[in-house]
């Protein structure tokens, strides 16, 4: 007995060192950041930048070194707040102040109060500029159709896809009817081939074929009362006039009988003994005039790849292989960009590398006891030696954070640049921490112009004159700063 106790004991004094360093806490660093700014805390941030090295390529030597002595004593300062007080409940404000050798150059707040966004800014005096604060109700303000103009799918697209979850189950349940359809038309073009080793499945529709298909599906959907019925619900009246409505039928068949669509869409499945996905590759052509002429996905457990090619005989490629899990892993692959039909073509090879450290806890420094690491580095090299300077992208993310929840969390960032020739490089260095609330100031409401709420000759009239002042402001504050750092 006296032995097993003894035993007892000496297990627990090796494992209770152990267990002091296995501290638990309540939350990640990442979750307590969000908790204390969702719970009133404030998030002040400071940037500073600098330029090394000699100019690269692209650069004239002069400027750069112009830029280079101008950011030397640059500092953008910048907080944000979102109020939990019974009165200003839910109200936002994001402040960005630039200062040069500790005096404020220029200033700018954004307010979210209520249904609105404003705007305020030094830069653009004796104006401010409104915006609502729900994007899908700027979104729908802002391409709201003109008298006798046609409005954009875009728009019944956006509705449909973004209303609550209620709507989007009864929505399932009406379309299915119409997709278990498609499916059965679906399986008429399609060869299934079999070997020892793999399953083969290879669908072809030609484009005869599926401009039929789509009359046939457009016909069902017309005739399918209550499906238009559940879409008119949220669809606004202008654009269900234009989409929902029988008689609009002989338009759109119309329209397809224009379309010019020749080739086929092909797509190729291959599946493992195991029966589990290896390789699909999908072709799928676009009817002329549509600016691009197909797009080519290759998927695969090797390799992924997404071909554009436009009408024009400009194309756009990008190859992938690799694989990246739990935040860390590298991804190779390469790039081309043919930006003029008979111009060279932009070739190169990329390598992005990403990593996520586990949290850390360290217990003999109390004001910072854990913290947590990520990274990101991107090698842009040239396929073709010489046609181009290696570039080169890193990013380091530092968390860090005291065992207590209401401490405040601290978050420190360096991205940097690289020419990995001439060495030049631009650093960018960000510290954030939370702290206490902070008052927010009143934004100028009466003033206040929204944008998504004019009419369209009022808003373009009212950004032109703002852009002018704009650019004459920055003009004269790129002025101010150049000759300050002289």
């Amino acid at each position: 007995m006296k032995k097993r106790i003894l035993c007892f004991f000496l297990c627990m004094m090796l494992v209770l060192p152990l267990a002091a360093q296995a501290k638990v806490f309540d939350y990640t660093i990442s979750q307590l950041i969000a908790r204390q700014l969702d719970a009133q805390s404030s998030l002040k941030v400071t940037v500073t930048a600098g330029l090394e090295g000699d100019a690269p390529a692209f650069a004239d030597a002069q400027v750069w070194t112009a830029v280079k002595e101008a950011l030397s004593s640059l500092e953008l300062k910048a907080t944000y707040f979102k109020s939990k007080s019974r009165q200003t409940a839910g109200n936002q404000q994001i402040t960005l102040t630039l200062n040069q050798s500790g005096e404020a150059l220029s200033a700018l707040t954004l307010t979210g109060k209520g249904a609105q966004w404003f705007l305020e800014s030094d830069l653009i005096p004796e104006k401010t500029v409104a915006l609502s604060r729900d994007m899908k109700t700027a979104y729908m303000n802002l391409t709201r159709p003109q008298e006798g103009t046609w409005p954009n799918i875009l728009r019944t697209l956006v509705t449909v896809y973004s209303a609550d979850e209620d709507f989007a189950a009864q929505l399932d349940d009406a379309i299915a009817p119409h997709m278990t359809s498609l499916n059965k038309w679906l399986q008429g073009y399609t060869e299934v081939k079999m070997t020892s080793a793999q399953m083969t499945q290879e669908i072809t529709v030609s484009a005869a074929a599926l401009r039929k298909q789509i009359k046939k599906t457009l016909n069902e959907i017309y005739e399918d009362e209550a499906l238009l019925a559940l879409l008119r619900k949220v669809v606004p009246a202008q654009d269900a006039a234009a989409y929902l409505e029988k008689g609009m039928l002989p338009v759109f068949m119309q329209s397809l009988d224009a379309m010019q669509l020749e080739e086929s869409i092909h797509i190729v499945r291959t599946y493992g003994k195991d029966g589990a996905l290896k390789k699909e590759e999908i072709t799928f052509p676009f009817a002329k005039g549509m600016g691009i002429e197909k797009i080519i996905l290759v998927l695969s457990d090797k390799e992924k790849t997404a071909d554009v090619v436009f009408e024009n005989g400009c194309r756009a490629k990008i190859t992938a292989n690799g694989a990246v899990k739990s935040g860390n892993g590298t991804v190779k692959g390469e790039i081309l960009m043919v930006t003029e039909p008979e111009g060279k073509a932009f070739e190169a090879r990329y390598t992005l590398a990403l990593t996520a450290g586990a949290e850390q806890y360290i217990e003999e420094n109390k004001s910072r006891e854990r913290d947590q690491k990520f990274g990101i580095s991107l090698l842009l090299e040239p396929k073709e030696e010489g046609a181009f300077h290696a570039q080169k992208f890193t990013a380091d993310l530092h968390l860090m954070a005291g065992a207590s929840n209401t401490k405040p969390a601290r978050i420190e960032t360096d991205v940097v640049w690289e020419d990995t020739v001439s060495g030049g490089r631009i650093n960018l260095h960000i510290k954030a921490n939370t702290s206490s609330a902070l008052h927010q100031s009143e934004a100028d409401e009466a003033n206040a112009a929204v944008l998504d709420t004019l009419s369209r000759a009022d808003r373009e009239t009212y950004l032109a004159d703002v852009s002018a002042q704009l650019v004459q402001s920055l003009t004269a504050l790129v002025g101010r700063i150049l000759g300050k750092a002289d």
